[in-house]
């Protein structure tokens, strides 16, 4: 059962040196069973990620409760991977704590999507930010969740203005109807997207 886990699993005395291992944690390290068992974690990791684990497994062995935790440390291929690890004691049936187990879970590509998502984040709030055509993003009933500075210049209202209205606080009184049957169509998914001509009202009444 272990040795098809889709995780690394193994298990360390008090000492930390190592007392079994799943197939799969045998593979990350590059050993076989009979060179792995009884290494240190200074063996098989880099010295930074070693005395992080092991402070990790000594606050196991002493509170005797699991803990969670993210590592990022070297592949086999020279690579960098992010990994999801819990430890967790091994208590005996005298009730003594006479090791810890640990499950190691690669999340790399978790970790590069998210990075990802992060990047693509930062692009869209740059360009929304400094786009030279007033932009907003509006809730299904109306209200302004983000505007950009360019349609705070054109409407003449503040941000923080702007995030206390709604889109049909803005549209003249004229073109309420026609507006409010163009973003129906949208939000009932009948289009995609549209274009229409209307009139906001700035603070003044002036219309644009």
């Amino acid at each position: 059962l272990l040795d098809h886990a889709p995780m690394s699993v193994s298990f360390r005395d008090r000492e930390g040196r190592l007392r079994a291992a799943n197939r799969d944690a045998l593979t990350r390290m590059g050993l076989t069973s009979d060179e792995a068992i009884g290494s240190t974690l200074e063996d098989v990791t880099d010295r930074e990620n070693a005395a992080k684990i092991a402070a990790q497994e000594r606050h196991v062995v002493e509170s005797r409760e699991a803990v969670t935790f993210e590592i990022r440390t070297h592949n086999l291929d020279g690579g960098e991977g992010d990994y999801f690890v819990t430890k967790y004691p091994i208590i005996n049936e005298e009730g003594d704590v006479t090791g810890t187990g640990g499950l190691l879970i690669d999340i790399t590509a978790r970790k590069l999507a998210e990075e990802q998502a992060h990047e693509a984040q930062e692009r869209f709030q740059l360009s929304f930010e400094q786009a030279p055509i007033g932009m907003t993003i509006t809730g299904a009933d109306g209200r302004f969740v983000r505007v950009n500075r360019a349609l705070c210049e054109i409407t003449g209202y503040s941000e923080a203005q702007l995030l206390e209205m709604t889109l049909q606080d803005l549209t003249h009184p004229e073109d309420l109807e026609r507006d409010a049957e163009a973003i129906g169509a949208v939000l009932r998914g009948e289009v995609d997207s549209l274009q229409t001509d209307k009139r906001y009202l700035r603070p003044s009444g002036e219309p644009i």
